[in-house]
């Protein structure tokens, strides 16, 4: 008797150790995504990197030293940019960083034969868990990032 009563409060413990291991671990996935997706207005560090390295790469001249971006979804970005088309139903929901960037500019390359696209508008998009480059859009007619959520500026 006193072996099983020995047994069933060391199960008692493992089970409440094992409980907190598992609040812990969804608590420490939670603290992540968070710290991925700014929740006090300022751009994530990477995001302001990525966003000043696209700008070089596309013969950028931004018309201030500033972008704005905005945390949203696949779903959203693709029903509001031109020619997307609508987002695959799997991927509609995942969170995506969209910064517009505006000024003058031109892409090094096309891959269609003629002129390399021009704008005054360059939309970037980025995977908000990778933190990749998943697009990118030299526009001849701006849109308005407040169609996509809460816009926030960053500096460049």
């Amino acid at each position: 008797m006193n072996g099983a009563h020995v047994k069933r409060s060391h199960l008692k413990l493992m089970i409440t150790v094992g409980a907190i291991v598992v609040v812990a671990s969804i608590a420490g996935v939670f603290a992540i995504r968070s710290s991925a997706a700014s929740t006090d207005g300022q751009a994530p560090a990477w995001l302001q990197s990525a966003t000043a390295k696209a700008v070089g790469s596309n013969s950028g001249v931004p018309s201030s030293g500033s972008a704005e971006w905005v945390l949203t979804t696949v779903g959203a970005y693709h029903a509001m940019i031109p020619d997307q088309g609508p987002a695959d139903p799997a991927f509609a929901d995942k969170s995506l960083y969209v910064v517009f960037v505006t000024g003058k500019f031109s892409a090094p390359h096309t891959i269609a034969a003629g002129a390399a696209p021009t704008g005054t508008q360059l939309v970037l998009s980025f995977d908000s868990e990778t933190q990749e480059l998943s697009g990118l859009g030299i526009l001849k007619t701006p849109v308005d990032p407040a169609s996509l959520g809460t816009v926030r500026e960053m500096a460049l």
